[in-house]
């Protein structure tokens, strides 16, 4: 994982016990020796690859195998296509599994904050690692 094209990067929300990983090229052997894919059903299995080679960017609900965490990892597969507009679409990705896990209901304009908030910080978290601020 030295090279920084293939280095998966863990962020913390801090207020919410999960992580994100996000990485860019990340060949899938690396990933699956990093992941054990979640299911929806809360199970866990062997990561997988994705059958979409088009994507580019895909999110997938993972286990992290040394630390037990759960989380949600994003992976840049084409990050010189990856637009502000493909930054905020895995970001809802991400945002809306938080959300979900933790029971956070955000739908209407007056109680939207916290979730604006944690699509904000989950944003730039991804657009840091696209441009190698980390």
């Amino acid at each position: 994982m030295s090279n920084k094209t293939t280095k998966i990067h863990e962020f913390d929300p801090l207020i919410y016990p999960t992580r994100i990983w996000v990485g860019v090229n990340v060949p899938v052997e690396q990933i699956s020796e990093k992941f054990y894919e979640l299911l929806s059903d809360g199970s866990i299995d062997d990561f997988k690859a994705s059958n979409n080679d088009c994507a580019i960017a895909t999110c997938h609900p993972v286990v992290e195998k040394d630390s037990n965490w759960k989380g949600v990892f994003c992976h840049i597969k084409r990050p010189k296509l990856a637009s502000v507009g493909v930054t905020a679409h895995e970001a809802e990705h991400i945002v809306c599994w938080i959300c979900e896990q933790f029971g956070i209901q955000s739908v209407t304009f007056d109680d939207s904050e916290p979730r604006a908030y944690l699509m904000q910080w989950v944003a730039n978290c991804i657009y840091d690692v696209l441009k190698g601020k980390v």
